[in-house]
C-alpha cells in the first residue's frame, strides 16, 4: 500500500499523465484515488487555485486528504460512483464561478476514472459531500 501512496503521489506532483500505467499500481482490493480541484476556492475569500490530494481507503483511510475518514467512508457507501453520493442539504447561490474535479485511481481494484464541472465552489461541495472538501 505504501509503494501504490508513493508511486500515486509522485505522478500527481509531476502533473504528467495520470496514472498512464495504472495497472502496476493497483492491487487487488486497494483504494486509493488522486483528487483534483481546478478552479474557484471553496472559500470566498482565497483566489482560484489548482490543487490535489492523495486519499487512501484501504485497510485504513490515509494520504494527504484533510478528511480522509470521511470521505473514505462517502466513497464506500456510494460504492465509488460519485453521482450516487446524496446531496447535500445547503442552499448555495447561482454565482458563476466554476470548479472541475476530477478522480483517478482505484477503488477495491477497479479503475475509477470521474470528471465533472460544478457551476460555483458551492455546488460541488453539495453534491460531493467532504470528498473534493481540501
Amino acid at each position: 500500500m505504501r509503494s501504490t501512496l508513493l508511486s500515486l503521489a509522485t505522478v500527481a506532483a509531476t502533473g504528467a499523465g495520470l496514472l498512464s500505467a495504472a495497472p502496476a499500481y493497483a492491487e487487488a482490493g486497494e483504494s486509493a484515488l488522486i483528487l483534483t480541484r481546478t478552479g474557484a476556492s471553496l472559500s470566498a475569500d482565497a483566489p482560484a487555485e489548482r490543487r490535489h490530494v492523495v486519499l487512501a481507503c484501504d485497510p485504513e483511510p490515509a494520504g494527504s486528504h484533510p478528511d480522509a475518514a470521511g470521505a473514505c467512508a462517502t466513497l464506500e457507501r456510494a460504492g465509488a460512483d460519485f453521482t450516487a453520493i446524496p446531496r447535500g442539504q445547503s442552499a448555495c447561490t447561482m454565482e458563476y464561478a466554476p470548479v472541475t474535479v476530477t478522480a483517478r485511481g482505484y477503488w477495491h481494484g477497479s479503475e475509477v476514472r470521474y470528471s465533472r464541472e460544478f457551476s460555483n465552489p458551492c455546488l460541488a461541495r453539495r453534491d460531493t459531500a467532504e470528498v473534493f472538501a481540501f
